[in-house]
């Protein structure tokens, strides 16, 4: 290219800051888009005689004149910008068709915009540049340096009387969680995000910059304020640039300083009330939220002006692609900009930590929108973010590795990547494993846990730690004093109703007097029954033949007992059994028969082999061993249902059985079971777990 191109005849160049190595910058506006370019000072030069037309006079201009040294090659890659940002003028049919081009690229339809812009678009209500410049000098006056030093003294004070009150607010925050207190919360959002944005449009104007439209923005489909201060970037000081990026946190931590004090010094009210939704509304939105700078929100714009990096992310992004490719082919590419060491790590790490906080946070929006929408659209934007955040950057990298195979094949360190990479995709794909580890529990075939079923005072302890019992035999005897004294009371009544009926005559008002009498015997005849069967739960028997271990510490002769009191456990002589629950991927994968191998958490004690010796072949719909679930340390999911423990999905129960001694074991004990089933690889578990979990949660 000999002649230069001319440029749109709109674009401003504004004086800039200053880079960080020293040197100027300046900044090119495009009106018609309102955005923002920054150039060097090389770049700064060819435009001051781009009027001259000619590449060469250009160069040799620029020689001449500066001590920078420019190419042809600088200059053709500066007309590349330009025409890549739409910043050359359009003459002529190729200009048009170039334009149209890039037009219908950025054409979507319906669907795919919904799917880039579902989490957030902006919508503009109107132009407040004209009234903000009117209300800018009363904002100069109320945010006074006085009212800034009041405002931190407020604020430190309001955190120290907090501090004292925490476990009151923490109790209030509490009570709000409610369809009541989530609208509150809503309304509380609108307030202060109204505030932010318009203190961020005051500051911008304080400044003397231009602010074009404010209007709402939904973020999840939560409608919030938004302000447009794109035209900060025209300001030279970095200073003023943070102060602009800052504003809305500083209005927002205003509100929540002084919330916060209302609510520490006032009465409970409705306006104590209110001062608590703000205060936590804004402190909550503001450290968690506006200052994180992995998203486009405060935080980012206030560390990239801080740090005079303009279009942060886009960069950290293209110095973590390109690491990428250098660890696993290096291809001999220069990075994508110069910067020393410590900079490209930062901003390397800047980027890995920014993809997966929005990995996170996405995958947390589709699962509330799972838990609180129906369940099929939580699992369709499930699969839609691990597309667009996962997949698709993926499928992008792999095309350009494609496109630049040539360097790639060339590098020794290709080789040593390509070589693993296929030892992985046969690890992940080739069935090799079997092991199947799950939490299990050893104990005695026939096992039963003595509880009292009355309160009482132990009389006779006849068996102790250890003994060997019959069934039937007695264990525990108590005993009672008042269902001893309710027995005596109504063995009275029935020897006194007794002899009143021997001893009636044979009258006629006699005869009736009798008969009521007996039926009043009969009663108590019946509660002499009754109490007699209460007494005999006071004589705790074993209702098995084993080996009585277990037994509660505190049981002695002369101890008050309450009911439902866990005594002792009887293990059976029948056996030893290993139980356990296995998933629906995993228990087709066994057979009966098949060996397997106990390993207690008891480190004293040594594996079992045992053998599969019954498998369930309907899922378990109670879990009857506690100590597997979830909740006491096992693997098992529950829910607690009238004191039962429910399964939550579909676990199949087995046991095993032990070829070993009650002495030799003892009592019930925990750990992990190894099975050996069909061989499986993790690219088939994964995507069976993944199918199943798609069939089960969307009801087909």
């Amino acid at each position: 290219m000999k002649t230069l191109p001319p440029l749109r005849e709109e674009i401003t160049l504004l004086p800039g800051p200053m880079a960080q190595d020293g040197a100027p910058t300046w900044n090119l506006f495009d009106p018609s888009r309102n955005c923002f370019f920054r150039i060097n000072w090389q770049a700064f030069e060819i435009l001051s005689r781009w009027d001259l037309g000619d590449v060469d006079q250009i160069v040799a201009r620029i020689q001449q004149e500066t001590t920078l040294h420019t190419t042809a090659e600088d200059i053709q890659q500066l007309v590349y910008f330009f025409a890549g940002n739409h910043l050359l003028s359009v003459r002529g049919k190729t200009d048009s068709e170039r334009l149209m081009k890039s037009s219908k690229a950025y054409e979507q339809s319906l669907g795919q915009w919904l799917l880039h812009n579902y989490l957030f678009f902006r919508i503009p209500l109107f132009r407040p540049d004209g009234w903000l410049a009117s209300v800018v000098p009363y904002y100069n006056r109320l945010f006074s340096r006085n009212f800034i030093l009041l405002t931190c003294w407020v604020a430190f004070i309001s955190i120290l009387l907090l501090l004292r009150q925490w476990d009151v607010f923490i109790h209030s925050l509490a009570e709000t969680i409610s369809w009541n207190g989530f609208l509150h919360y809503m309304l509380a959002i609108v307030i202060t995000k109204g505030a932010h944005e318009l203190s961020h449009a005051l500051m911008a104007k304080k400044f003397g910059c231009r602010v074009p439209t404010m209007g709402i923005a939904f973020m999840v489909l939560l409608p919030v304020p938004y302000t447009d201060t794109t035209d900060s970037w025209k300001l030279v000081s970095r200073r003023q640039r943070v102060l602009v990026g800052s504003a809305g946190i500083l209005a927002e931590l205003t509100i929540a300083a002084y919330a916060t004090l209302l609510w520490v010094v006032l009465p409970d009210g409705h306006i104590r009330s209110i001062a608590f939704i703000l205060a936590t509304t804004t402190w909550i939105s503001t450290l968690l939220v506006n200052l994180s700078p992995f998203m486009r929100f405060d935080g980012y714009f206030i560390l990239m002006d801080w740090l005079d990096m303009p279009n942060l992310h886009t960069r950290s992004f293209a110095m973590a692609r390109w690491a990428l490719r250098e660890l696993l082919f290096r291809p001999a590419i220069p990075p994508p900009e110069e910067a020393s060491l410590a900079i490209r790590r930062w901003l390397i790490l800047m980027a890995v930590a920014t993809w997966i906080y929005r990995l996170i946070l996405f995958l947390g929006i589709a699962v509330l929108v799972y838990e609180f929408s129906f369940k099929l659209l939580g699992i369709f934007l499930f699969i839609v973010e691990i597309a667009w955040f996962v997949l698709l950057p993926v499928q992008k990298e792999i095309q350009h590795w494609w496109k630049m195979r040539e360097s790639i094949l060339s590098q020794p360190r290709s080789r040593f990547t390509f070589i693993m990479a296929i030892f992985l995709l046969i690890i992940f794909f080739v069935p090799w494993y079997s092991r199947i580890t799950v939490p299990a529990i050893l104990q005695a075939r026939e096992h039963v846990v003595l509880y009292t079923l009355k309160p009482g005072q132990v009389v006779t302890l006849h068996k102790k730690q250890g003994d060997w019992v019959q069934e039937g035999e007695l264990v525990v005897t108590l005993t009672s004093p008042d269902l001893a004294y309710q027995l005596v009371q109504v063995q009275n009544r029935i020897k006194l109703l007794e002899w009143e009926i021997a001893n009636m005559g044979f009258e006629t008002t006699f005869r009736e007097k009798v008969q009521s009498l007996e039926q009043e015997l009969q009663g108590a005849v019946a509660e002499r029954i009754g109490l007699q069967q209460e007494e005999a739960k006071l004589k705790i028997k074993a209702p098995i033949t084993g080996r009585l271990t277990d037994v509660t510490p505190e049981l002695h002769e002369r101890q008050w007992i309450p009911a439902k009191e866990r005594l002792a456990t009887i293990l059976g002589h029948t056996g030893i059994t290993v139980t356990t629950y296995l998933t629906e991927q995993d228990i087709f994968r066994i057979r009966p028969g098949e060996i397997a191998h106990f390993f207690p958490q008891d480190p004293s004690h040594h594996g079992y082999e045992s053998h599969i010796i019954e498998m369930n072949t309907l899922a378990a719909s109670l879990l009857e061993e506690p100590a597997l679930a979830t909740v006491y340390g096992g693997h098992v999911p529950v829910r607690e249902q009238q004191h039962l423990l429910l399964p939550e999905g579909a676990f199949y129960r087995i046991i095993l059985s032990v070829d070993e001694k009650i002495s030799e074991i003892g009592r019930q004990s925990t750990g992990m079971l190894i099975l050996h089933g069909e061989k499986q690889s993790f690219g088939l578990n994964l995507m069976n777990n993944i199918a199943s979990t798609v069939v089960r949660e969307s009801g087909f």
